[in-house]
């Protein structure tokens, strides 16, 4: 389907779908393009998105791709169209490898490697247990909790989390998803976390019926994995008192378990960060890592099916505090 031919303006659609080069049938455009919050450069979750649908449409549509990971190289201002290339690595029966890379007037954005894997039976099939919350009907939205808290509760906000709530009110793609959190102020950084590392919840779903094409469900999931993932890795430092003054994705990789996704219904998000910086503890202690940190987040099903998972490394860095949990 040609990008042009979707007419409702702000259809999430617009954002998943790219036009074919006449010239080069490895070649994808990308006319619609969704910025991040706080410079006018391109959101990391709709590059990976874009990536995974023009690897495909170079591929048999009986492959989805189970694995990829992206490399943010440069966050240029972007004014005009985005050109993706796709190189084709290798093809075997049951796998196909392939290399994105993603331009802007001839400035490398990110690089993506992408595997794809014929559908078929498995041989060993486990899981972990799907986490213990309430069902998406019985929370609020998370808009919800940002108004109510900002309305009765911003007087008593510290800087961090000043910084964080004017941040988080601006969600990158607000008018694609829908999101149900739970312990809300936990989840946005208002009460000191209950443990460390801290597990976040989240229900989420596309605001819009998506069409059956199991592509677009499997895009639209890419798309939404680099939403505020970042977030999760210094919220509870925030919670404490810290200001971050700047954070970005480093790198970023989406593991699909299961063709069947379906961004029509609710899927709970979990996600924790296990790791922040590398200290050495002798009279003072140094952080080594730069401002590093890891976030794994898991997709769960409503019927307890873990769908996806995301692993991400991010940089956080504060000019006014140091924080250690």
């Amino acid at each position: 389907m040609d990008v042009n031919t979707i007419l409702e303006e702000n259809s999430v659609i617009n954002y998943l779908l790219l036009d074919r080069s006449n010239k080069d049938n490895n070649i994808f455009i990308s006319k619609n393009i969704i910025k991040n919050k706080s410079r006018a450069s391109v959101f990391g979750g709709q590059l990976l998105s874009n990536s995974i649908f023009s690897a495909q449409k170079t591929i048999d549509t009986d492959f989805y791709c189970h694995s990829s990971h992206i490399l943010f190289v440069n966050a240029v201002e972007v004014e005009e169209t985005i050109i993706f290339k796709v190189e084709r690595i290798r093809d075997s029966k049951n796998f196909s490898l392939r290399r994105v890379s993603c331009y802007h007037k001839d400035v490398l954005i990110s690089d993506c490697s992408l595997s794809f894997h014929k559908i078929e039976e498995g041989s060993i099939i486990h899981q972990g247990i799907m986490p213990v919350i309430p069902k998406p009907e019985e929370l609020k939205d998370h808009d919800y909790y940002v108004e109510e808290f900002m309305k009765n509760d911003s007087e008593s906000f510290n800087l961090g989390q000043k910084v964080f709530f004017n941040y988080t009110t601006h969600f990158t793609p607000e008018y694609f998803c829908e999101r149900r959190i739970y312990d809300p102020k936990i989840y946005l950084a208002l009460e000191k976390s209950k443990r460390i590392p801290q597990h976040y919840y989240c229900w989420m779903r596309c605001k819009e019926i998506l069409p059956k094409n199991p592509n677009i469900h499997r895009c639209f999931l890419a798309l939404i994995s680099d939403a505020g993932i970042l977030e999760y890795a210094h919220k509870s430092h925030v919670a404490e008192g810290c200001v971050i003054n700047f954070a970005t994705s480093l790198e970023h990789s989406l593991y699909i378990h299961t063709p069947n996704i379906n961004m029509n219904k609710w899927i709970l998000l979990e996600t924790v960060s296990p790791k922040a910086g590398n200290f050495i503890f002798t009279l003072s202690y140094l952080n080594l890592d730069g401002g590093r940190a890891l976030t794994i987040g898991k997709f769960w099903s409503e019927d307890g099916i873990h769908l996806a998972t995301i692993i991400q490394e991010s940089l956080h860095r504060s000019k006014e505090s140091r924080s250690k949990l």
